[in-house]
C-alpha cells in the first residue's frame, strides 16, 4: 500500500470526490509509509491519511515514477482508488 502525501483535513470531502491531482505541481507525491508521510506533511497543518492500492492503479494504465530521493510520484490519484484510514 502507498500513501499520498498527507493533505490538509479541510480538503478531505473535495479529495475523496475527485482524488488527488497534480494541480500546479508536476506529480502527485507518494510515501511508502504513515511515518514519512506525516513527517514530509505535518507543517501544513492537520493531516488526515489516505492510502492507495498502486497495483490496481497501474493495472489501469497509470503510471509510477520514483525520484532520485525515493519519492513515488504519479499524474493523479482517482477517488476510486482512494482509502480514507484516519487522522495522523
Amino acid at each position: 500500500m502507498v500513501m499520498p502525501r498527507i493533505k490538509k483535513s479541510h480538503y478531505t470531502t473535495s479529495i475523496l470526490k475527485n482524488g488527488i491531482s497534480k494541480q500546479k505541481r508536476h506529480h502527485v507525491h507518494l510515501s511508502t509509509d504513515k511515518t514519512s508521510a506525516i513527517q514530509v506533511e505535518k507543517r501544513h497543518g492537520e493531516p488526515v491519511l489516505f492510502a492507495i492500492a498502486p497495483k490496481k492503479l497501474q493495472h489501469s494504465g497509470y503510471i509510477f515514477y520514483l525520484s532520485d530521493n525515493g519519492v513515488w510520484l504519479t499524474e493523479l490519484v482517482p477517488a476510486q482508488y482512494l482509502m480514507l484510514t484516519s487522522s495522523a
